[in-house]
């Protein structure tokens, strides 16, 4: 069984990056292939249409709390923004407002941003935290465990027992038969105390993301969230540019 360990943490510090992308970024596009996204809005309802930008274009971006978002495309951009359109009425065009920015990750061309209302500073609402959603990085029949309370865990899955530091997440493999199945399913807080308990449904053809935070108020279990995909026996292969790819209308 393969486990991986990475750091995730919550909390943006001072590198969170809060300008524009420069005039040669906007213009000229990125030397890698373009790269694949989707977004998931870890509270809801949002109060206007999201929009991120693309080079010069706006494109409308809706994200769901349940679910990814369906795939949007980055071709121009060297970062990932989020945008408001701030209609002025003296102006004809339209403005967008910044309202979130987060750094590519390298190394892959797919990409799950999730996205964390807060209140606004110097404009920015949402902090955004990127996560490679490769088959690579996240293979087909595995589970990821983010730990996303201030107090290590330890989790039990699938006969294995891993702890999981606070802000950080792990990698699991199901080891499920083709039929798919029930595995067992176990938090413990540092002491190995078991503080719930459950069934994950796996499938080798999916993958599933538990997000593990701190109880809720007036509760003793943990809050337990779940992102699940069931992905095609085999994933089309990204072309190396959007000529063949339909592409929406900008905004005006």
């Amino acid at each position: 069984m393969r486990f991986s360990t990475i750091f995730f943490g919550l909390v943006l510090g001072p590198g969170f990056a809060l300008s524009l992308v420069t005039a040669q970024a906007e213009q000229e596009p990125v030397k890698e292939p373009y790269l694949q996204f989707t977004c998931m809005l870890w509270e809801g309802p949002l109060e206007s249409q999201l929009f991120y930008r693309d080079g010069e274009r706006y494109i409308p971006v809706t994200p769901f709390t349940e679910s990814r978002s369906k795939a949007h495309f980055l071709k121009f951009s060297r970062e990932f923004s989020l945008h408001v359109k701030h209609q002025v009425e003296e102006q004809e065009e339209a403005i967008y407002r910044l309202v979130g920015t987060s750094p590519l990750l390298t190394g892959t061309r797919r990409i799950l941003f999730l996205l964390f209302k807060q209140e606004p500073e110097d404009g920015i609402e949402f902090r955004i935290l990127p996560f490679d959603d490769s088959l690579a990085g996240f293979p087909a029949g595995t589970f990821r465990f983010m730990n996303m309370s201030a107090k290590e865990l330890r989790v039990k899955f699938a006969d294995e027992t891993r702890k999981i530091p606070a802000s950080k997440m792990t990698l699991m493999n199901s080891d499920v038969s083709s039929d798919g199945g029930l595995i067992p399913f176990l938090i413990g807080d540092a002491r190995g105390r078991k503080i719930f308990e459950t069934r994950l449904f796996a499938q080798p053809t999916g993958r599933e993301i538990v997000f593990i935070g701190p109880p809720k108020e007036g509760e003793e279990l943990p809050s337990v969230r779940f992102l699940s995909q069931l992905l095609p026996r085999q994933l089309p292969t990204l072309p190396q540019d959007l000529a063949s790819e339909p592409e929406p209308e900008p905004e005006p």
